[in-house]
């Protein structure tokens, strides 16, 4: 893939033997000419008709929650999300599910992930969530976050959780300064919890209107980040 591959750098804050979230990063092209694509699901070439899985093999495609920052109310309720409204932010359930979200314009998305105790299996949470005053100023955001740090704290064998923030826009304007509060509010919480910051993958794009797609492997603790062609030719 074109911007290859990128790998939480916090290594010192994990214990021996306990990978970092893995991040693989492309373009739908990039990803349809992977060896662990399948093109007969892969279908078209177009976000809307990714698959849920998308189009990877060997994936547990049932076990998939999708994040839906666009979901409903009841919908929300039914999967046990925590959100503060249209337009704020969404956060998943901590569990052993794959996870995906679409959609990602300006807004950014946290994973977060460890290895239970008890289980010694892996569980995670993600969160989409769009980057401005609106959501900066929202104290139910930090309410709701601090209990999914707090709850992966709590469930997880220390020095196993790792953190990574993906997507974002900036154009060095107003919509600069959103993304750097909105990250650096996000980091400064879950280093409150965990006493590292979330590595940050890739940067923001510097179109808007151009989505990110995350699905994040939970069992193989891996990153599948689908980001626009065109912010890809300008590298």
């Amino acid at each position: 893939m074109k911007e290859g591959i990128n790998i939480s750098e916090h290594r010192g804050h994990l214990k021996e033997g306990v990978k970092p979230i893995f991040v693989c990063i492309g373009t739908l092209e990039d990803f349809r000419k992977s060896k662990e694509f399948d093109e007969e699901s892969f279908k078209k070439a177009d976000y809307s008709h990714l698959d849920n899985n998308f189009g990877l093999v060997n994936r547990d495609n049932d076990n998939l929650e999708n994040i839906d920052w666009f979901g409903k109310e009841h919908e929300f309720q039914e999967n046990g999300f925590l959100h503060a409204g249209e337009g704020t932010y969404v956060m998943s359930q901590v569990n052993g599910s794959n996870k995906m979200s679409d959609a990602i314009f300006s807004c950014t998305s946290l994973i977060v992930g460890g290895i239970e105790q008890g289980t010694n299996k892996n569980i995670s949470f993600l969160t989409h969530q769009v980057s401005t005053p609106r959501f900066l100023n929202k104290a139910q955001f930090l309410n709701d976050l601090k209990l999914r740090l707090d709850e992966v704290k709590d469930k997880c064998i220390p020095q196993t959780v790792d953190a990574v923030i993906l997507g974002g826009h900036t154009d060095g304007g107003l919509a600069g300064v959103d993304y750097h509060q909105a990250v650096d509010l996000i980091s400064e919480e879950v280093q409150s919890f965990f006493t590292f910051k979330p590595k940050i993958i890739n940067g923001p794009k510097t179109i808007a209107h151009e989505e990110d797609v995350v699905f994040y492997d939970n069992d193989n603790r891996r990153v599948y980040f689908i980001r626009p062609e065109i912010n890809q030719e300008k590298k």
